[in-house]
């Protein structure tokens, strides 16, 4: 089951899920700005109760963002696709 204090971007399309050895990790296609996701998780993922250890930009268009939560490792990249299309990938690490 998927960590009820890991949110998914809305209307996020799933295109791939592993589970294992306690960890997720989970890829979804998203169409919306990337400014737009980036700032979702920045207000959305502190609220429930991550701690930032780091956003960073990746080349010219993508992002690497790190929280954690005690034991557990929260990894979000946005990796652009096209125009208004990106790569989200979440690994959720115990």
């Amino acid at each position: 089951m998927w960590p009820s204090d890991v949110p998914i971007y809305p209307n996020a399309k799933l295109m791939e899920k592993v589970f294992k050895n306690g960890s997720h990790h989970r890829i979804y296609e998203i169409i919306a700005d990337p400014d737009l996701v980036i700032n979702f998780y920045k207000s959305v993922v502190p609220k429930k109760g991550w701690r930032e250890k780091s956003i960073a930009k990746l080349g010219n268009d993508g992002w690497l963002m790190i929280w954690k939560k005690g034991n557990r490792t929260l990894q979000i990249t946005l990796e652009p696709i096209e125009e208004m299309k990106s790569k989200l990938t979440v690994f959720v690490l115990q």
